[in-house]
């Protein structure tokens, strides 16, 4: 039961001194518990030394303590948006310093909840829970297909074509462009109750980078000077002598083969004769890794917040 509804910056020391003249509490006077509609959790971090507490900031203006509710800090990190809560006003002496916080007894979370479990390492534990399992990988949906229970693994196509409205979601593996990411959630009547992201990788695009105007000119010189090259049998030696690594080497070579820069026939590249000037970042190649780099960028590599406000304007909550 709540006994009135506040807002943050109604907490103070006087409101709290004006409670406590409506004591003792105890069973028959109960303590008051207060309504806190459409706030903002920031600053979320767990206490204690197996950080089984919960502590927030109330739209920057008051401290929220919530003991053994550190397993709320996930969600609400990776919430980005309202939520509505109960408390009960409380003291906090640190060090001569008293302020008055609040204690969380009861959080309810606006709209879809963006569980972030980002992670290097898949384990079956990811797999534990009913829902859909959103896979973009051939051979990863095989394989993690059997372990899903009651849940089903998906393909982006068949993602696409399903309802996810009131439902539990988890996108296993980083697509491969956000419009991809978008792609999943099309067909939504309304939004999912809660969309977990693993955004399993292990071949990280960003991490290698793109190749620049340098890269590409270093290696069309070194083309230019050395035939016959085993490929991809020499790819490790030549990424080594041009200090390129070879995510972005091997993307380099595709781009030159499609704008006819290089020959490949049997194993063999050589640079190609009479070529014409291209641009190489239009094409297909390099359009593609471009779009895997800005995904990554934005679903791997952002902060639990900025990941969360991305997949919540995708959804068209934010």
């Amino acid at each position: 039961m709540v006994d009135a509804q506040l807002r943050a910056g109604d907490v103070n020391e006087q409101l709290y001194q004006e409670i406590q003249k409506l004591g003792p509490f105890g069973p028959g006077n109960e303590e008051p518990v207060f309504e806190f509609n459409d706030v903002q959790p920031s600053d979320v971090r767990t206490m204690g030394k197996a950080n089984d507490h919960l502590k927030f900031s109330l739209n920057g203006q008051v401290t929220v303590v919530a003991f053994n509710q550190g397993k709320l800090a996930p969600i609400l990190k990776g919430q980005g948006g309202q939520v509505d809560l109960v408390a009960k006003l409380s003291v906090n002496e640190w060090q001569g310093k008293r302020t008055i916080q609040l204690l969380l007894t009861d959080i309810r979370v606006r709209g879809t909840v963006i569980l972030d479990q980002r992670t290097s390492h898949l384990t079956a534990n990811h797999f534990g829970q009913a829902g859909f399992y959103v896979v973009e990988d051939t051979r990863l949906r095989e394989n993690i297909a059997p372990h899903v229970g009651d849940g089903k693994a998906l393909s982006i196509d068949q993602a696409a074509a399903t309802d996810f409205a009131g439902k539990t979601v988890t996108v296993v593996d980083c697509p491969k462009s956000l419009a991809t990411f978008t792609k999943i959630f099309d067909k939504d009547s309304a939004s999912p109750a809660l969309i977990r992201l693993l955004l399993f990788e292990n071949n990280s695009v960003y991490l290698a980078g793109l190749p620049t105007r340098d890269d590409f000119a270093a290696l069309y010189r070194f083309l230019a000077r050395k035939a016959n090259i085993q490929w991809p049998g020499q790819r490790t030696a030549v990424s080594r002598y041009l200090r390129i690594n070879e995510v972005r080497l091997n993307l380099m070579i595709n781009v030159f083969s499609e704008v006819g820069f290089v020959t490949i026939s049997n194993g063999v590249l050589n640079l190609a004769k009479n070529t014409q000037k291209a641009d190489l970042k239009q094409t297909d190649h390099y359009q593609a890794q471009l779009a895997r780099y800005q995904a990554e960028q934005t679903l791997l590599y952002s902060n639990a917040g900025a990941l969360a406000k991305w997949v919540l304007q995708c959804l068209k909550e934010d």
